[in-house]
C-alpha cells in the first residue's frame, strides 16, 4: 500500500498527523526507545513521549523491557483492523438514516454561493452527481453559456445526455445557431426559442429542478446561487411551464 494511503487509512482510526506519524515509525522499528522513534518519525523527542503515553491508553502500543531504558512497541494491528471494520459496517447500516434526516432536516443549509469558473464548472459535475435526477428546466442564453468555458460545457451537455437526464430549454434565439442543436433529440433535450424581440432578455441562467432552483449570473460577476426551496421551486415552475405553453 502507497505510504499516503497507509497514513490516510490510520487517521481514519482517529489519530492525528503527529500521532500516525509515531505509530508508523514505530511499527517500522518494531521494538524501540523514544529517542529512536522520535528520530523516526521527526517528532521531537518530549513530544514523542507523551504520544506513545497516549498511544498506550489507546491500546495500540506496549512497553517492553529491555535494560534500563524503556522500549516500546506495537500491538497487533488486528485490534485496530477489526475496530475500523466494525466502524465501516456501522456506517454502511447507518447511511440511509443519515441521509434521510439530512435531507428532512429543517436547519440544513437552504441557500449555497458559488463564485468564479472553478465553483461553477464544480456546481455543474455535482448536477450530474445527484441521486434519482431524471429532469429539470432551464431558462438560458445557452450561446453565452456555452463561451464560460466552451469545452467543459460542451463536455457537460454530452455526459447529461449519456445519463439520460431530460431537459426542457427555453433559449434566446441567438443559441439556435449552436451545433448541438440539431442533435437535441440524442442529447435527451426538447428546446423552444424566445422570439427575436425578446433576444437580450436573459441576465442569468436558471436550472428549475425537482427540490431546488440555481440562478447564474455572468454579465458583471460570475456567480450562482442555489436555493433549496419548494416555495421558490413551484413559483419558477410555474413562470416556465406559463412561457413553455405561450410559445408556438
Amino acid at each position: 500500500m502507497p505510504e499516503n494511503k497507509l497514513k490516510q487509512a490510520i487517521k481514519g482510526y482517529g489519530l492525528n498527523e503527529r500521532e500516525t506519524e509515531v505509530f508508523l515509525a514505530l511499527l517500522e522499528l518494531g521494538v524501540a526507545n523514544g529517542q529512536e522513534v522520535a528520530k523516526k518519525s521527526g517528532v521531537i523527542r518530549t513530544t514523542t513521549y507523551s504520544i506513545l503515553e497516549e498511544l498506550g491508553r489507546k491500546g495500540l502500543v506496549t512497553e517492553v523491557e529491555k535494560g534500563k531504558i524503556k522500549h516500546y512497541s506495537i500491538e497487533n494491528p488486528q485490534k485496530m483492523i477489526s475496530e475500523m471494520e466494525e466502524r465501516n459496517k456501522l456506517l454502511k447500516e447507518v447511511k440511509g438514516d443519515l441521509l434521510s434526516l439530512y435531507q428532512s432536516a429543517e436547519h440544513r443549509p437552504m441557500v449555497r454561493f458559488y463564485k468564479g469558473l472553478e465553483a461553477i464548472k464544480e456546481l455543474h459535475n455535482n448536477i450530474l452527481k445527484e441521486r434519482g435526477l431524471r429532469s429539470y428546466d432551464i431558462l438560458t442564453a445557452e450561446a453565452d453559456w456555452l463561451n464560460l468555458d466552451k469545452e467543459f460545457f460542451s463536455d457537460f451537455i454530452k455526459r447529461r445526455g449519456k445519463k439520460r437526464i431530460h431537459t426542457r430549454l427555453i433559449l434566446d434565439n441567438k443559441s439556435k445557431e449552436l451545433e448541438h442543436q440539431e442533435r437535441n433529440s440524442e442529447l435527451d433535450r426538447e428546446v423552444k426559442f424566445l422570439p427575436p424581440e425578446y433576444q437580450d432578455a436573459y441576465t442569468s441562467e436558471i436550472y428549475i429542478m425537482p427540490r431546488k432552483v440555481i440562478f447564474i449570473a455572468e454579465k458583471k460577476e460570475l456567480l450562482a446561487v442555489e436555493i433549496e426551496s419548494m416555495d421558490i421551486v413551484e413559483a419558477q415552475q410555474f413562470m416556465f411551464n406559463f412561457i413553455w405553453n405561450s410559445i408556438k
